[in-house]
């Protein structure tokens, strides 16, 4: 996902860096670096904030769903809406959570 909003960002003309820290600490279910690297993205437009949040929710889907290998469910272009969503969420839970393959 990094990589994919590391791109999303310079498209629309910020800058990003990969910094050091340790604001994740006690967040991160993991110490390693890849699950707490830091991202600052600098100089982007004030719309980035929802665009960013949007890409990553379906992006991050798409990847799960993939990875689960769960061809015949079409995750969504856009961002439901959070009722929406939970209830997409819930119905592939629902239909594949106890299913083996």
């Amino acid at each position: 996902m990094r990589h994919g909003v590391r791109e999303l960002a310079l498209s629309r003309g910020a800058a990003t860096k990969t910094i050091k820290g340790s604001d994740c600490a006690g967040i991160a279910p993991t110490p390693d670096m890849w699950y707490t690297e830091i991202l600052l993205i600098e100089n982007a437009p004030d719309s980035f904030a929802e665009e960013v949040i949007n890409y990553c929710v379906v992006n991050l889907m798409k990847k799960i769903i993939k990875a689960c290998m769960l061809q015949e469910v079409q995750p969504p272009e856009e961002l439901l809406e959070p009722l929406e969503l939970q209830g997409f969420i819930e119905g592939i839970s629902s239909a594949y959570g106890n299913a083996t393959r």
